[in-house]
């Protein structure tokens, strides 16, 4: 009995997951069987073997079948047995014992051939050779026992070799299917798996950060001290930042399921020692930032620029190029106690260079194919691919070495971009390359006014006291209408910090308006804040006339050196 559960249990899966098949064979079935029998009784005489009878009780089953919806609750667990009974008589016992009463011809070999083309159909195909072997053999007893003299109608015996070429072909056509379904099935698993593993680390940061200002939470409802509101702050920072390197992984994920390249409209000329040393910052070393006697892994991974150069691209699908090849890298450099990761800037290309475990040459051949993975649990197989299409839409192409056991190197090749290109259509977002500056003092911030322009209380209060802890004097607003009568007011501000996004006149709205009026400040620095990435919000901020754009992701050392730069020029 075991044996017949499996079989049985073949057919129950080859229904699963609501396919609807039996019932609308089941529609199908009970209207054909009516028009087929007023067709042929309709005909003159010689009338053929009148089988009404059974033939009514095919309509019901049919109809039964069909009205799966409508079955009772208790009796819907019997559904795929009672299918898979009635399918055997409406199908081949139906049609065989027809076919050898009427002694063969056309109408009864076409019958025989829409039976089994229907069977092959809603069966897997043990299923299917096993009802055949079931309705026929009942068909032909019954045939014998109750005909005063049977015979094999010959016509049918010789259509046995098309009955069977129906009977491979459908189980080839069906294990196909099967064989895509389960390739489909695999990618989907591969790719949640991919998503989940790859989300764990932005989530892990903003949870780390959530348990940090919990902590810092007074549970006597006290006021919170002004030091930990600006540490709170910067865990939210932290926390935003974490939340839109989610989207980044997403975004990366499934762009790599598309064949096609990147969208040119985005493309910009940009510095590759910025938008590489961008992407090691944002990357994320959560999971794996777990210090040993090695150190921190975040140190293993450099970037050195022996030359900048510029390219035509998009930083986006860039950053998100180096994003994966850190991360294959890094999935590996725990094999190797000494192992490091190198990213170098050189003339007009990027290369990537590990130390780890290396890759095998019969693994290298096929590296940059769709669905290749190198042993990685985790893997979809499409990141590379992903690479590989980035690259060649820049216009470069990447390429892999490798010896086992000593390194693996990626090479990212860009074209060589004409200066007088550059100099044409170059936009704002392409910062000059300045020649390297002495270290400036930040004695220079002393006495200084500076603007800070910021709706957010908390955000104002948390960069605020940074700026005053360096001498700076700082004059608050919440809007652009506040910031023009600070102008108004005072004329002595030297910098203004301006939020892109703060009701009434926002960051844009009050540089140009800054910009185009005739006065003392219309040539101040003024430096955007912003929480947003994007290409489109960086140049509108450029465009309007600020001079530099900055991200509030908590890194006061870093605003605090573009003040520096600002201020040493007006010296």
């Amino acid at each position: 009995m075991g044996w017949l559960k499996r079989l049985f249990g073949h057919y129950e899966a080859y229904h699963a997951h609501g396919r609807p098949l039996l019932k609308y064979i089941g529609i199908v079935g009970a209207l054909t069987y009516v028009v087929f029998y007023l067709i042929r009784f309709t005909k003159p005489n010689p009338r053929p073997y009148d089988d009404l009878g059974m033939r009514v009780l095919v309509v019901i089953l049919f109809t039964v079948l069909a009205m799966k919806n409508h079955w009772p609750q208790k009796l819907k667990k019997y559904y795929f047995s009672y299918s898979y009974w009635a399918l055997i008589y409406c199908l081949p016992f139906f049609n065989v014992f027809l076919s050898l009463k009427r002694h063969g011809g056309i109408p009864a070999i076409s019958n025989c051939f829409i039976a089994l083309s229907f069977l092959v159909m809603i069966a897997d195909w043990r299923n299917t050779i096993a009802m055949l072997l079931i309705g026929c053999g009942s068909a032909a007893l019954l045939y014998v026992a109750i005909t005063p003299h049977p015979a094999i109608p010959m016509d049918m015996v010789a259509q046995l070799p098309a009955y069977l070429l129906i009977l491979i072909g459908g189980a080839a056509f069906k294990l196909s299917e099967r064989q895509i379904d389960a390739e489909k099935l695999r990618l989907a698993n591969a790719l949640a798996g991919s998503i989940a593993h790859e989300m764990r680390n932005p989530l892990g940061q903003a949870k780390m950060s959530l348990e940090s200002i919990g902590e810092m939470l007074p549970a006597n409802g006290n006021a919170i001290p002004a030091e930990d509101i600006s540490r709170m702050r910067q865990f939210v920072n932290i926390g935003e930042i974490a939340v839109h390197r989610g989207h980044q992984v997403i975004d990366l994920i499934l762009g790599s399921l598309k064949s096609s390249t990147v969208d040119r409209s985005k493309f910009a000329y940009l510095s590759a020692a910025k938008a590489t040393q961008k992407a090691v910052d944002e990357y994320s070393f959560v999971e794996r930032d777990v210090r040993d006697d090695r150190g921190n892994l975040r140190d293993r991974v450099t970037v050195r620029v022996v030359k900048d150069f510029a390219f035509y691209g998009d930083e986006t699908p860039y950053v998100f190029v180096l994003f994966n090849l850190i991360k294959n890298a890094l999935y590996y450099l725990g094999q190797k106690a000494d192992a490091t990761i190198v990213l170098t800037v050189d003339d007009h290309k990027v290369i990537v260079r590990d130390t780890g475990p290396g890759i095998d040459r019969e693994v290298l051949a096929h590296l940059f194919e769709s669905f290749m993975t190198s042993g990685k649990a985790e893997g979809t197989g499409l990141g590379l691919s992903y690479c590989k299409r980035t690259m060649q839409s820049f216009g470069g192409d990447i390429h892999c070495d490798s010896v086992v056991g000593e390194f693996t190197q990626f090479t990212l090749t860009f074209p060589l971009l004409p200066q007088t290109e550059i100099g044409e259509v170059a936009t704002p977002l392409q910062t000059p390359m300045l020649p390297a500056r002495p270290v400036i003092s930040s004695d220079i911030l002393e006495g200084r006014t500076v603007i800070l322009a910021e709706d957010d209380e908390l955000n104002r209060l948390m960069v605020g006291d940074c700026l005053k802890s360096w001498g700076l004097n700082v004059l608050e607003a919440e809007g652009g209408r506040q910031v023009l009568a600070h102008l108004n007011n005072t004329p002595s501000v030297d910098l203004i910090l301006m939020d892109m996004n703060m009701p009434g006149l926002n960051g844009v709205q009050t540089t140009q308006a800054i910009r185009s009026r005739d006065w003392e400040h219309r040539g101040i620095f003024i430096l955007a804040l912003s929480g947003n990435s994007e290409e489109l919000d960086v140049r509108t901020a450029l465009k309007a006339g600020m001079n530099g754009y900055i991200l509030k992701n908590g890194d006061m050392k870093l605003l605090q050196g573009k003040m520096l730069e600002a201020l040493a020029g007006t010296e």
